[in-house]
């Protein structure tokens, strides 16, 4: 009876002790994948809720300022410092595709109402690695600046890529760039000559990627009628 008894307590043998580890790894394996791809999600998700409020914050100043852009002369006062000619009705100076240059009239004391015609009155939106206005790298990201005359430029937008030229080395496919200025004639066709600009296409890209996570991205554009183009 007692010889029994004692071969009744015997162990587990090898082969079920590796049986029962290789199962345990595989279930922890799995438990693993789904965890991680809890994490994947998380973050994605919440990079795609940081890039549509970052995206939209900017596109929303850019739209309110350059929808009250000023022609940069309304006056006969040859004067003043930005007007050129009784006849000058030039919006932006250069038609540049990745930055802006226009001017506001903010009617404040020893300016001319609805004429820009002091330095506080020129804003500029562009895209540059840092506040010093240095060129960003090809493909590099960097930020959306604003300027106000000759003040510096302040951060209104992160998480924005630089334009890529075909000709990069080594090769890369050609990228416009995550800010984009679009120049229409009233009838929505693209024009390069400035006096019959009517509306602005802004295209903003936003990417954020935090740390190894998936990056998320969004793109919004919108179209600008300028008010005072006319008037």
């Amino acid at each position: 009876m007692r010889l029994k008894a004692v071969r009744g307590e015997d162990g587990f043998t090898l082969v079920e002790m590796l049986v029962t580890m290789m199962i345990m790894l595989v279930v922890l394996f799995a438990l693993y994948s789904i965890f991680d791809m809890s994490l994947r999600v998380f973050s994605f998700g919440n990079n795609k809720v940081e890039a549509v409020e970052q995206a939209r914050t900017g596109l929303e100043r850019m739209e309110r300022e350059i929808r009250m852009a000023y022609p940069v002369n309304k006056s006969s006062d040859q004067n003043q410092i930005f007007i050129t000619s009784t006849t000058d009705t030039t919006v932006t100076p250069t038609l540049n595709t990745s930055s802006m240059v226009f001017g506001n009239d903010t009617d404040k004391p020893l300016t001319i109402p609805y004429v820009v015609d002091a330095p506080n009155e020129v804003i500029r939106y562009g895209l540059f690695k840092n506040s010093s206005a240095e060129p960003c790298d090809p493909g590099g990201v960097c930020k959306v600046y604003r300027s106000v005359g000759s003040g510096g430029y302040q951060r209104l937008v992160e998480f924005v890529r630089a334009p890529v030229p075909a000709s990069t080395t080594p090769p890369a496919p050609a990228y416009a760039g995550g800010l984009r200025f679009t120049y229409l004639k009233e009838n929505g066709v693209q024009t390069s000559v400035e006096a019959e600009v009517e509306i602005v296409r802004i295209e903003l890209d936003v990417s954020v990627d935090e740390g190894s996570r998936d990056e998320g991205t969004q793109t919004l554009v919108t179209e600008v009628a300028l008010r005072n183009r006319g008037e």
